[in-house]
C-alpha cells in the first residue's frame, strides 16, 4: 500500500444498507462492521492460502511454487 494510503475503519466502510432496504427482500436490515488483526507464520499462512478459491484454482506446480516463495521469505 502507498504510504499516503490508510486502511478503512470498519465504521468508515461503506454499505449498501439502503440498497437492502428498498429490495423489499429483506427485515430489520442491521450493518455490523468488525475489526481485527490475525497474525500467520509461514505454515498457517499456507494452510489459509488453500481455503481461498483463488489460491485453490491455480495449477497444483502454482500452489508449489507459491508455498516454496513463502518458505524463503523472512
Amino acid at each position: 500500500m502507498p504510504a499516503r494510503e490508510t486502511w478503512l475503519r470498519p465504521g468508515d466502510i461503506p454499505h449498501s444498507r439502503a440498497e437492502s432496504d428498498r429490495s423489499g427482500l429483506f427485515e430489520d436490515v442491521v450493518v455490523r462492521h468488525f475489526d481485527w488483526d490475525v497474525s500467520y507464520d509461514a505454515e498457517e499462512y499456507l494452510q489459509l492460502l488453500d481455503t481461498l478459491s483463488g489460491h485453490i484454482a491455480m495449477q497444483e506446480w502454482q500452489r508449489r511454487l507459491s508455498a516454496r516463495t513463502a518458505e524463503r521469505t523472512p
